[in-house]
């Protein structure tokens, strides 16, 4: 794990507290900001990359007792929603770690059909959910943070500044890009 701070490129000393918990730039990064997990897919979501992010959840769990909310970025120019593989990956997962989930934002940044599409995969996968935490769809990350802090304070009673938590959501929604 390594922290993502660099002279000038944050602005908040919240940026700077985000660590990469795995990356592969063009397709995916992890991270972690205190008991947020934070999730970027920059093409689709492929089985590989849902079991690379699942050897990151005991760690997290365990550092994390009060609960971790999670965000889930679908980047603009994504491949599209999970394979059938990966979907039934991630569900297993949320049933295995629902409880442990405080609440949940999905940013889904594309638009017309595929936007639809990747929407779809997402409504289907939170109907087999667990009920254990909130989930909310957006469209955009600066959308996504009243909602998530609200909630996250809520469910568990860890607070975070609104402007830290749109901080780290737009320094997240940066990574992971190719070089």
């Amino acid at each position: 794990m390594r922290g993502l701070a660099s002279a000038g490129q944050l602005n908040s000393q919240a940026a700077r507290d985000i660590v990469t918990m795995d990356m592969e730039p063009g397709y995916f990064w992890f991270g972690a900001y205190r008991n947020f997990n934070l999730l970027v897919w920059r093409r689709g979501v492929e089985l590989d990359a849902v079991e690379r992010l699942e050897r990151t959840n005991p760690e997290r769990v365990k550092a994390h007792p009060e609960r971790i909310s999670t965000v889930h970025i679908v980047a603009e120019g994504s491949g599209g929603g999970p394979t059938p593989e990966a979907r039934d990956a991630l569900n297993t997962m949320h049933a295995r770690y629902g409880h442990t989930v405080g609440c949940a934002a999905v940013v889904i940044e594309r638009g017309g059909l595929m936007g639809l599409a990747v929407r779809s995969a997402a409504t289907g996968m939170l109907m087999l959910a667990p009920k254990h935490y909130r989930v909310k769809v957006f469209d955009h990350v600066d959308e996504a943070a009243p909602w998530l802090a609200e909630h996250h304070a809520r469910s568990t009673g860890v607070e975070v500044a609104l402007p830290d938590l749109l901080s780290v959501l737009h320094v997240a929604r940066e990574s992971g890009k190719k070089p």
